[in-house]
């Protein structure tokens, strides 16, 4: 699927792992990832410049929808 996004023109591909809590970035198809850990922030280099996000913020919004969908099944 990464090679896919990336012949379509995606500059950055996040492959989120929300069992670890972290994140794997790639800026080619085929280079390493580099790991962002879980108290680490995405960053959203020149492709989103200005983008930060802190991956503590962003699993607590998950953990909150998580939940909250339980709730309603």
């Amino acid at each position: 699927k990464r090679r896919e996004l990336f012949a379509a023109g995606c500059r950055l591909v996040w492959e989120f792992d929300p069992e670890t809590r972290s994140v794997d970035v790639y800026a080619t198809a085929d280079g390493p990832a580099v790991t962002v850990p879980p108290a680490g922030t995405l960053d959203g280099t020149a492709v989103v410049p200005g983008l930060l996000l802190p991956l503590t913020e962003l699993y607590a919004e998950w953990d909150a929808l998580t939940a909250m969908h339980a709730g309603n099944g």
